[in-house]
């Protein structure tokens, strides 16, 4: 008969059997979810070289038409894997993606005022095209208008990516507090993902799905902004990211919305793959706080190009991020 030290340890060796195995089943679903992912892309990017052949891209900045195709891979994956019942044309993912680098770049690049810019959204047949860009514009969106059904719902959530647009040019200009950018990410974010919603399904959006959509296009935005704090700092744009000694506030707000917007489903291969996205982030907040701890502060306008570039190729990034998306997932069943 074992003695009570017995049966303590034994019961330790059977929690620790546990935990390894539990460990192990996670890896195989993080490795399973990656070949998933390789796997969708290879087949988004061959409808996508499929749908550009008859387009006209000649004369277009070759950094725009790099931003094209991987923002339209991206729109037609993530339409892939979102969980929702209605079949939808992979064309209207596609144009979806490739809209939203010309749009930023009509802003950057070509400086239209808000007029101009509405006149393209609101009625782009009465423009005459001055740019190949205005022209490949009033091209993708005047398709997407005329393949989609409810058209007054898609020019309202293309106006308010608009409207999100010219308020971020405040970001390069102004002296703004860390609420005020905070808000400008904010409206960006939810206004490009409540378009993309809008653009690929036709039904109307529900209540649910607009607070899901939202904080989500919020998430992604943020990480957007991690990833480009350097090239930001240098061009001096103010996003969140940037202000000194606000790395516990960005912290706990990304903490706070991840939480938010992860489902409790862990089931679902859409779940998971923002939460390997959402990890990404996470990896490079946890390296600013590293650096913050070493510094004594949280100043990034001192730092040099190696701390303000978060490097996800490396080994001990790539793990890190499976423990954090792991955890984002166990953190899900806490709450059930």
């Amino acid at each position: 008969m074992a003695t009570p030290h017995e049966r303590t340890g034994n019961s330790k060796t059977q929690v620790g059997r546990l935990k390894n195995l539990v460990g192990l089943w996670a890896l195989i679903k993080y490795f399973r979810l990656h070949c998933l992912l390789a796997y969708k892309l290879i087949i988004s990017k061959r409808g996508l070289n499929k749908f550009l052949r008859n387009v006209d891209l000649i004369s277009l900045n070759e950094e725009t038409i790099k931003r094209m195709q991987f923002l339209g891979i991206a729109s037609r994956l993530f339409e892939i894997l979102y969980p929702y019942p209605e079949k939808t044309d992979s064309e209207l993912s596609y144009i979806q993606g490739i809209l939203n680098p010309i749009f930023d770049d009509l802003i950057d690049l070509e400086k239209l005022n808000p007029d101009q810019l509405k006149l393209l959204v609101l009625n782009p047949n009465a423009v005459k095209p001055e740019t190949k860009l205005q022209k490949t514009f009033i091209q993708f969106w005047s398709r997407l208008l005329q393949t989609h059904k409810t058209k007054d719902n898609l020019t309202n959530a293309a106006q308010l990516i608009l409207q999100a647009q010219i308020e971020s040019i405040r970001q390069e200009s102004e002296n703004l507090t860390w609420d005020e950018a905070l808000k400008i990410t904010q409206e960006k974010g939810a206004s490009a993902m409540l378009f993309w919603r809008t653009a690929i399904w036709r039904n109307e959006i529900s209540p649910s799905e607009r607070i899901h959509f939202s904080k989500l296009g919020i998430l992604l935005q943020f990480i957007n902004d991690i990833f480009d704090l350097r090239k930001d700092l240098i061009n001096g744009i103010s996003t969140p990211i940037a202000y000194e000694n606000k790395l516990d506030k960005i912290t706990t707000y990304y903490d706070n919305l991840v939480d938010e917007v992860l489902s409790k489903s862990q089931k679902s291969t859409y779940n998971q793959t923002i939460a390997l996205l959402f990890a990404r982030g996470k990896v490079a907040l946890n390296q600013f706080k590293r650096i913050e701890s070493y510094k004594g502060e949280y100043s990034p306008n001192t730092w040099e190009r190696t701390e303000l570039v978060c490097d996800m190729e490396t080994y001990n990034n790539q793990v890190e991020q499976f423990k954090i998306w792991k955890s984002y997932l166990n953190l899900k069943v806490t709450h059930q």
